[in-house]
Formats: C-alpha cells, sequence, structure tokens
C-alpha cells in the first residue's frame, strides 16, 4: 500500500469518526470523504491499466480539490458570526412544517401520468425494454428519446415526492395506497431500464431529509444505508452482466487480485479508472471547447449542442485508458472547456453556492431548502464520477423539486384541514 494511499484512508476513517458529533452532510465534509476515498482506493493501482500519475495531473486534481474547499470557506467565514442553528434546532422546526398534501397528491399523479405516456411512447418508437433484450448493456444506452422521452427521467422527483407523501403527510390510507403503488410502479418498470443513477438519487435526498427531520437517523444508520446503496447500485449492475460478462470485465481490466475476487473489479475500477482517464488526459488536449459541456444543459434543449457538433469534431472521449471506462471525474469538463482557469474557478464557485445552500437551509430549515441542499449535495457525493449538475435531465429534475417543495410548503397555498 502506498504512503498516499495510508494517508487518505486514515484522514477519511478520522473524519468519519469526528463526524458523529456534528453534521454528517455538510458539504466539506461530504466533499473531503469522498475524494479521500477516491484517490486512496486509486493509488492502490489494483489493476495494470492503471497509470503513474505526472506531477502535471496531481496539480490539476489537486487544484480543482481545493478551489472547492476553498469555496466552501469563503463561504463559511461569511456566515461565521451568524445565528446558525444547531441539528437538533433544525429538527424541531422542521417537524412543526405544514405540507398542502392535496397539492402534493395531484402533482405526483400529473407528474406519473407524463411518466407513462412517455415511457410508453418512447417502447412503441424503440420496439424494446433493455433489461428483455439478448445485450442489455447496449441496449440500455440506445433507449430514450429527445422531447417526450425526457419525461421518463423524471423518476427522481416521482419517487422524492412520493415518499415525502407516504411517510410524512398525514393523509387518509387510501391516498397513501395510492400512492405507493405509484412509486412501485414507477421504480420496476424504470429498473426494467437499468439505469441505476436516478434510482438511487430519491433514496439519497430522503435519507437527507429524515436526517435533518428526526434524531433516529445516526452516523451508524447512514453507513448501513449507504451499504444498501452500495448493493442496490451493483446489483442493477449485475442484471445487466452475467457472471460471465463479470468475468470478462476482470480479464479486460487486468486486475492484479485473482479471479475469485472479479465480482470486486467494477466497483474498483468504477472508482479509480474515472480519476485515471482525468490524469492522463490532461495536458494531452488540443483545443479547449468553451462551454460546450459546462452549458449542456442550456444548449441541449435550443438545439445547439447539436448544431455545433455538426460543424465542430469534438471527440467524445479524449485520451481514455481502456474504452470499456469513459468517465474522468466531474472536473474534467472545468479543464476541457476553460483549461487550469477552468478548474479553479468552476469549484470555487461550485463550493460558495453549496456551502451557501447550506447556512441558507441551517438557518431556514424547509423542505424545499433541505431538497435544494439534497441535490447539490448528491452532485458533490458523485464528483469523482461524472458531471450530472450539467446534464438537462438533472437540472429539470432540481428545478422540479425545488417548486413542488416550495409550494406544498408556502403558507398561501396551505389550508387547514387539508388531509
Amino acid at each position: 500500500m502506498s504512503v498516499v494511499s495510508i494517508i487518505c484512508f486514515v484522514l477519511f476513517f478520522l473524519i468519519l469518526l469526528l463526524a458523529r458529533k456534528k453534521d454528517f452532510f455538510s458539504p466539506a465534509k461530504v466533499f473531503t470523504l469522498v475524494w479521500f476515498l477516491a484517490i486512496g482506493l486509486t493509488d492502490l493501482k489494483l489493476s495494470r491499466l492503471q497509470i503513474t500519475w505526472s506531477g502535471l495531473a496531481w496539480f490539476s486534481l489537486l487544484l480543482a480539490v481545493f478551489s472547492f474547499l476553498l469555496g466552501v470557506y469563503i463561504v463559511y467565514v461569511l456566515f461565521f458570526n451568524k445565528n446558525i442553528l444547531k441539528i437538533n434546532d433544525v429538527r424541531l422546526i422542521f417537524t412543526k412544517s405544514e405540507i398542502n398534501e392535496n397539492l402534493l397528491y395531484i402533482i405526483i399523479i400529473t407528474l406519473f401520468i407524463f411518466y407513462s405516456i412517455s415511457y410508453i411512447i418512447t417502447y412503441l418508437i424503440r420496439g424494446f425494454v433493455p433489461i428483455f433484450t439478448r445485450m442489455p448493456e447496449i441496449a440500455r444506452t440506445k433507449w430514450g428519446i429527445f422531447g417526450i422521452g425526457s419525461f421518463v427521467y423524471t423518476i427522481p422527483a416521482i419517487l422524492y415526492l412520493s415518499l415525502i407523501h407516504v411517510f410524512i403527510s398525514k393523509t387518509n390510507i387510501m391516498r397513501k395506497f395510492i400512492i405507493f403503488s405509484i412509486m412501485l410502479i414507477s421504480f420496476i418498470t424504470y429498473v426494467f431500464l437499468l439505469n441505476r443513477f436516478y434510482l438511487l438519487l430519491p433514496i439519497a435526498l430522503f435519507v437527507i431529509l429524515l436526517y435533518y427531520k428526526t434524531n433516529r437517523l445516526r452516523p451508524r444508520n447512514i453507513l448501513i444505508v449507504l451499504i444498501i446503496f452500495s448493493i442496490i447500485f451493483f446489483e442493477i449492475s449485475n442484471l445487466r452482466l452475467s457472471r460471465y460478462a463479470i468475468n470478462i470485465l476482470y480479464y479486460l481490466s487486468e486486475m492484479k487480485f485473482g479471479k475469485e475476487y472479479a465480482i470486486l473489479t467494477e466497483p474498483y475500477m468504477y472508482i479509480s479508472m474515472n480519476l485515471e482517464n482525468f490524469a492522463n488526459a490532461i495536458g494531452k488536449l488540443d483545443f479547449h471547447t468553451y462551454g460546450y459541456f459546462v452549458f449542456d444543459f442550456l444548449l441541449k434543449p435550443i438545439g445547439l449542442k447539436d448544431l455545433i457538433s455538426e460543424y465542430v469534431h469534438i471527440e467524445e472521449f479524449p485520451h481514455i485508458i481502456n474504452r470499456a471506462y469513459n468517465t474522468y471525474t466531474m472536473f474534467f469538463i472545468y479543464y476541457r472547456d476553460f483549461g487550469f482557469v477552468g478548474l479553479f474557478v468552476i469549484p470555487l464557485l461550485f463550493g460558495a453556492l453549496v456551502s451557501y445552500i447550506y447556512y441558507k437551509m441551517r438557518l431556514n430549515p424547509t423542505i424545499y431548502n433541505i431538497s435544494f441542499y439534497g441535490m447539490l449535495i448528491f452532485v458533490v457525493a458523485f464528483s469523482f464520477f461524472v458531471p450530472i449538475l450539467h446534464w438537462i435531465h438533472y437540472v429539470f429534475n432540481l428545478i422540479l423539486i425545488y417548486i413542488t417543495t416550495y409550494f406544498i410548503t408556502n403558507k398561501k397555498f396551505i389550508i387547514k384541514g387539508d388531509n
């Protein structure tokens, strides 16, 4: 084990130990836990595909990491003298909050109708559902259509709002049964698409909501939930990959441990190859793309992204080490668009934004503030992987969840005896 791995793992467990008496989901804590673990695992070099990092690669990654933490620290200083509520006070205030259950019910039903129509239309156009094909891993990447088919990706909003309705609202049993049925049908049908990412999001959001609502969700219980997350995440992967395919992946990944541990190949490579691709691509780009990737969520819906790609050849996955792994961490698109300036400025601004929303939530712990913060901290937790904050579907869900939770908690829309 390398010195880097030892230091990272020691700091990881030290922060985890200290988190017991502090806010477990504070931005700096989540970010440092994720990155100490990711760097520590990557530097174990358990695959022969992994490379020796150059000084430039280390500088680039650490620049982005420290820039994010600097952004968090700047906002921390700005809020230092504010009367930030303690976690127990946050939970007390949150417990007293009310919800417009009729409005929430109507919104869930409406979203489910759009989801169902979108799902059926996409199936009729594509002619298949990924899980029922011979090659599900390939089929899942070809499923979906832009436009009406995009409502399939409102699944995080449907499941999250349904969880709020079932477990937090005080509405009658029949309504809860209907919403639970919608949640179950939505979950199962989306599992058929073999897209695990958006199934984890609503669960993560609800766990964060419960953390700030109740004293029962201790750090130990959070770790149990994280383990359950991992099981769900990789069990869906097992649906995509047969035992035979897992062994192939083991050999293609040139793992250094025995094949009896082949099942560990995907989780390890899933984390480490993001950082390895980032390190390999840094310094090798011929040109920068000046917002093509960072502003994907704006360029895609207005048609400019496809228009630009027709006239400018932009390689989708430049300088990847192996085509089986084609992600680079969240930070790579900042370098790809704006070079080292992007690596410093954008993580700095993002860190400041997450920290600002966090302290606003600690000052005014409403469902919509907590939900908005939960969406951002989810991005932070997966910053080692992909830039999900720049995906159009993610931004759409973020806006949808924020607006919905704002209106169902707004006193103007809450009528006593609503349930």
